[in-house]
């Protein structure tokens, strides 16, 4: 793939932001671009990571970018294959409450939030627009082999009562995935949200309140992919064996860099 071809993805470490990752070496690209960040950057959102555990890596681009890239690339994973995620988990926002009880996804009723199990299957959720979702995984003390659990919530629109089943099912599953897994291999990552018009007074409110309660159970501040401004939604498709996330939004914008829950306030006044 030529220079041209890689620069229609804006993929990244997702703690480290590399632009220009290519699809076809996406694992190697983001192990040796991670390797190559600099080194304060690459410790502030590290620094709750035991030294080699792996972080959750991601690639973004835009829906167009992954379409041009499947033409040109055909044997890639692809959207039409939900990018070949075998037996993956649908954390669907949108279903109806016969489906979220039937596939055991943690809730407060439809249009509220969904929270998957946690195990070790692949998992997708789509349709992010002013919601927000959280990625975290770990490394299961009794197998050695990673697990994980994503959410999808509209925390914009929840009434109090709602808010505050969300965060007694989020500290339940805190404690279980603390309970399972090795310390030091946790990773925390927000995606979704958008920041304009009304949305950006509610993004920058659940991107305090997931970060509040990441704090408070697991002692440090999740990483933050960073919100589309142009409206529209995001597809996230995770990886849980390698820790990979790939994230399609409608346009991806350069100002709109991973950083820290607690740098809302700083972040987004670069974002304009």
């Amino acid at each position: 793939m030529n220079e041209s071809e890689q620069s229609k993805l804006q993929g990244f470490c997702l703690h480290g932001n590399f632009p220009g990752e290519c699809l076809a070496c996406r694992e190697e690209a983001s192990a040796r671009e991670h390797q190559n960040a600099p080194k304060n950057l690459e410790q502030s959102l590290n620094s709750h990571l035991a030294k080699g555990v792996r972080p959750i890596m991601t690639s973004i681009g835009s829906f167009e970018d992954y379409k041009d890239l499947e033409r040109e690339h055909p044997e890639l994973p692809n959207l039409d294959t939900d990018m070949d995620l075998k037996s993956a988990t649908n954390v669907n926002w949108h279903a109806d409450n016969k489906a979220l009880a039937e596939n055991d996804l943690l809730n407060a009723g439809e249009y509220t939030y969904v929270i998957s199990k946690i195990d070790s299957a692949n998992k997708l959720s789509r349709q992010f627009g002013g919601c927000t979702g959280l990625v975290v995984a770990g490394t299961e003390t009794e197998s050695g082999k990673n697990i994980s659990f994503l959410t999808h919530q509209n925390l914009g629109d929840m009434t109090q009562e709602k808010k505050e089943e969300f965060l007694k099912h989020m500290e339940q599953r805190f404690a279980e995935i603390k309970n399972r897994c090795t310390p030091g291999t946790i990773d925390v990552v927000v995606v979704g949200g958008e920041q304009m018009d009304i949305w950006h007074k509610k993004y920058s409110k659940a991107i305090k309140l997931i970060t509040e309660v990441v704090k408070k159970d697991m002692g440090f501040e999740p990483v933050v992919i960073g919100p589309k401004i142009d409206g529209a939604y995001d597809n996230i498709y995770y990886q849980n064996d390698n820790r990979h996330l790939s994230l399609v939004r409608s346009n991806v914008n350069p100002k709109v860099s991973p950083f820290l829950g607690g740098q809302i306030d700083e972040k987004r006044n670069t974002w304009k």
